[in-house]
């Protein structure tokens, strides 16, 4: 699946694919690793309550909201033929 917008934002599912970096690279246009942004979405409790009989009320009552975190800065590097991993680099 892939899906392309116009702020020049592309993801993709990746499964049990073999990606050769060197011509990886050539499709996107560029000399150097790409940076990845990964996004996860995380629950917060919208009240609280420093009791916790209450607080167990407040959640339900009150419910949660979802916040979207984005991870940045992820390369992209190959162990094997059938291996790979995203390593974060810090301030190259």
């Amino acid at each position: 699946m892939m899906e392309i917008n116009t702020e020049y934002q592309t993801t993709f599912t990746v499964k049990n694919v073999v990606i050769n970096e060197d011509l990886f690279s050539k499709l996107l246009g560029v000399n150097q690793k790409p940076k990845w942004s990964f996004y996860y979405d995380h629950q917060i409790q919208r009240r609280k309550h420093r009791k916790k009989r209450i607080n167990k009320k407040w959640a339900k009552r009150y419910g949660y909201k979802t916040e979207r975190v984005e991870l940045n800065g992820f390369e992209f590097e190959q162990q094997n033929e059938n291996e790979f991993t995203f390593v974060r680099k810090e301030n190259e």
